[in-house]
């Protein structure tokens, strides 16, 4: 139960980090005005 739990808290973690990464090159493209939006 414990590494259950441990093994989905790192995937979320992981999930979390990969989003966030994201968010921050979008952001960072639009403030260079080189993004799609």
């Amino acid at each position: 139960m414990k590494t259950l739990r441990s093994k989905t808290m790192k995937r979320l973690f992981m999930v979390l980090v990969v989003f966030i990464a994201v968010c921050a090159a979008v952001i960072a493209l639009n403030m260079h005005g080189t993004g799609p939006w």
